[in-house]
């Protein structure tokens, strides 16, 4: 893992979230804030841009586990009769069983 610095390349930014150097070019499109250039032509990011979009990619993820749009359950996907599973991951835990 790379120590914190305040500005961090491409690869050092992708060493650092532990994602690919692609992904990094990917962030700085959808948030160029931060983002600069280095006195050797260089791109770079500021560390606390870098982990505040690190951080709300986590948090929109976080969100997004509990929707699905298949059956958890195999007898709801094959009950042709059945209404459209609403049923999530938590929601099952509740009732006492496991997933």
């Amino acid at each position: 893992m790379i120590e914190d610095r305040p500005w961090y390349t491409y690869r050092q930014a992708a060493a650092r979230t532990g994602k690919h150097v692609q992904t990094m070019k990917k962030w700085r499109q959808r948030s160029p804030a931060g983002w600069s250039w280095d006195n050797q032509g260089r791109r770079i990011v500021e560390h606390h841009a870098l982990l505040a979009y690190w951080r709300s990619c986590i948090e929109r993820d976080n969100r997004n586990r509990g929707i699905t749009d298949t059956p958890l359950f195999a007898d709801d996907f094959f009950n042709e009769e059945s209404t459209p599973n609403t049923r999530h991951a938590e929601d099952f835990h509740h009732e006492g069983g496991t997933a």
